[in-house]
């Protein structure tokens, strides 16, 4: 898997392990009648979430839940121009703070913008969000048409005090400022705009994106929101990349922004030759409720097998060797299919029920991979050894031993049950890419070649072998699972590898049960 994990950092949640089904994934609204009434009554709708709404940038969502005695409650929101990413965010703080603080069954969707989803079907609840979108699009139109005369204004606003400069210098190049973030990312712009009153009184925003008008935008747009109601009167420019430029002349200013328009141009020429940047991250392919070919877990024996890799993150040493204790299991499968799950535990510190817990998690979630990539994948390692305080963790293969390992977390919750499946069909799409004898690497070559240097998803350019765990994952998503997929994704898709698909439809795998 490598790299591909670590684009869970961008997110920056943290949440904590579950799998019990009551606990709540991303995007599934509530049902639970009793806690609904109890939101009602208080009328945390109304008073708590409508006015944020109208103050949000992006789409605005919501996550509530409640104790098991009703008599507690605590809710998380989160708004983003990305409504994937205000799901993540307000779904992971509700999990990871303020259900173990207030013992919440789970966390589950209430609202999207200012329509309440809880108790609606998927369908509903996929409606809402195209509708959401499509408003939200209609407003950044109109935003980016008042962009340039605000920013004409801004710039001939009455100038900035000397106390509002010092404030947004310290800004500048604080520990996670704008200066030092622009000088680890040097092919990013970095724009900085701030709106100063005293050093009291201020709200600024900065924006790092290969985009450098998109930079501008949307640091000079946070920055209207940040000081709204404050009295302030401008936004002003005050850095680009790691340079203050507010104060400075208008060739300094110049010759800074040629560079970074430059820099944007060839990101931009770089950036158009893949499907999407992070595969099918944003897309919900997969689904708890999914048919699965998992028929009966069994509990075998403990084990304790040497020379196990420890992958505690994706910079971790291969060659780093752990003992891994475990509880095996059996799980068994249509078509005779059998893997072992081999679930850790540390020593000393059993645990047998949350073993067998995770197990058959893993073992449904397994049982919807479809037969042809079962078949030859013969045992899965769940690790417990996790460093990444974010949540996130690794996921590889050991190809020659046909053994698929993860130590994610938080497949139910914060990765998303989808994010979990889509890795484990990269995965096991490793672990196939090797056997010579279903697939030929010429052949495979052959295709690459004919789709002319254009890629499933950003990752995918980074090798042949990646290219081809990308790859078969698209093509299942694209031919099996397209309902999860937007159409403009899905015409990218079918554009951008169409050799690739073609490559995997002659292979007449058993697909069973997609």
């Amino acid at each position: 898997m490598k790299k591909l994990l670590g684009i869970l950092l961008l997110y920056l949640l943290c949440c904590n392990v579950g799998f019990a089904s009551e606990a709540g994934a991303i995007r599934e609204a509530g049902t639970d009648q009793k806690c609904f009434d109890l939101f009602e009554r208080e009328k945390i709708f109304k008073e708590k979430f409508l006015p944020k709404v109208k103050l949000s940038e992006g789409i605005f969502v919501t996550y509530i839940g409640c104790n098991k005695y009703y008599d507690d409650w605590s809710w998380e929101y989160s708004s983003d121009t990305d409504i994937g990413i205000a799901h993540l965010k307000a779904h992971g703080r509700c999990d990871s703070e303020q259900k173990p603080k207030y013992n919440l069954m789970g966390c589950h969707l209430f609202s999207i913008g200012d329509i309440i989803v809880w108790g609606k079907d998927d369908a509903f609840v996929k409606k809402v969000e195209e509708e959401v979108n499509a408003g939200l699009k209609t407003k950044l139109v109109k935003l980016k048409t008042n962009l340039d005369k605000k920013q004409k204004e801004s710039a001939n606003a009455k100038p900035l005090t000397e106390s509002c400069i010092r404030k947004g210098t310290k800004l500048f190049a604080a520990k996670k400022g704008p200066k030092l973030y622009a000088k680890k990312n040097k092919k990013k712009a970095v724009v900085m705009y701030l709106g100063c009153k005293s050093s009291a009184t201020w709200g600024y925003a900065w924006q790092g994106l290969d985009d450098f008008d998109k930079a501008k935008e949307k640091s000079f747009n946070k920055c209207l929101v940040n000081i709204a109601g404050k009295g302030i009167k401008n936004c002003a420019l005050f850095s680009i990349g790691d340079k203050i430029v507010y104060g400075k002349d208008a060739a300094f200013r110049a010759e800074i922004e040629e560079k970074l328009n430059k820099q944007s141009l060839k990101n931009k020429k770089r950036n158009i030759n893949y499907a999407q940047e992070y595969l099918l991250w944003n897309n919900k392919v997969f689904s708890k409720k999914d048919s699965t070919t998992f028929k009966k877990l069994t509990f075998k024996k403990e084990k304790n097998i040497s020379d196990v890799n420890k992958r505690i993150n994706y910079s971790a040493n291969w060659k780093t060797k752990k003992l891994f204790r475990a509880y095996s299991f059996s799980a068994e499968y249509e078509d005779n299919i059998t893997v072992e799950v081999l679930i850790e535990y540390e020593k000393d510190k059993k645990d047998f029920k949350k073993a067998e817990e995770k197990a058959l998690f893993y073992s449904k979630m397994y049982g919807q991979m479809p037969d042809f990539l079962k078949t030859y994948n013969k045992k899965i390692y769940i690790h417990n050894d996790f460093a990444e305080k974010n949540g996130s963790g690794n996921a590889w293969v050991m190809h020659k031993k046909l053994e698929f390992h993860t130590n994610l977390i938080n497949c139910q919750n914060y990765l998303g049950y989808s994010r979990c499946a889509v890795i484990m069909v990269h995965e096991l799409g490793h672990v196939i890419e090797k056997l010579t004898g279903v697939i030929s690497p010429s052949k495979w070559q052959k295709a690459r070649n004919l789709d002319k240097q254009k890629y499933a998803s950003k990752y995918a350019k980074k090798n042949s072998h990646e290219d081809f765990a990308e790859s078969i994952t698209a093509w299942i998503a694209v031919r099996y699972k397209s309902d999860g997929i937007n159409k403009s994704d899905l015409t990218k898709f079918n554009e951008f590898i169409p050799n690739r698909l073609k490559f995997f439809d002659e292979l007449n795998f058993n697909m069973h049960p997609l």
